[in-house]
């Protein structure tokens, strides 16, 4: 559709090394996690963004390592969140307006720049999840939650960000 459309590599790399010089300078918040809860499917992922809540909203989203794992700590996938970069001349870059949500499977990366709804940063990677682990692993993702109650009985909640 006209929607979702492809970028090429070269306008990536552009459009990264502009948000990355437009976040250069500025306090940014960095938290590392990851996603999958099975070890076998386990996906690193560092999330650096320009707004503390968004930082927030990962940390709650994504899985926490435990303090050893930090120090160690390498990153599969990295998510860049920079709401307050809005591109002034997007259809120089193959953009439909000026603010984006893009994922770069080459480079591992998820740039989200003018858009300050944190769920793109859950979005982008749980988008590359439904590729890497189908394809990769054999795997079908879910985007769901389980509890299980007293008597060991297993309730499923699939759904969106409030799972």
């Amino acid at each position: 559709g006209n929607i979702n459309k492809p970028l090429t590599s070269e306008n990536f790399r552009l459009l990264y090394e502009k948000v990355t010089q437009y976040l250069s300078g500025k306090e940014v918040y960095v938290h590392d996690a990851y996603v999958c809860a099975h070890p076998d499917y386990r996906m690193n992922v560092r999330t650096i963004a320009e707004y503390p809540w968004s930082a927030f909203f990962v940390k709650n989203m994504f899985l926490r390592l435990e303090e050893e794992e930090l120090a160690n700590f390498s990153e599969e996938w990295l998510v860049v969140c920079a709401p307050g970069y809005v591109e002034e001349d997007p259809q120089k870059y193959g953009l439909r307006q000026g603010n984006f949500s893009i994922l770069d499977f080459t480079r591992k990366v998820a740039l989200v720049g003018g858009s300050a709804y944190t769920g793109e940063m859950k979005k982008g990677i749980f988008s590359a999840l439904n590729l890497i682990l189908p394809v990769e692993k054999d795997v079908l993702p879910m985007h769901c939650s389980a509890n299980v109650g007293e008597e060991g009985d297993t309730a499923i909640f699939f759904g969106l960000s409030g799972t």
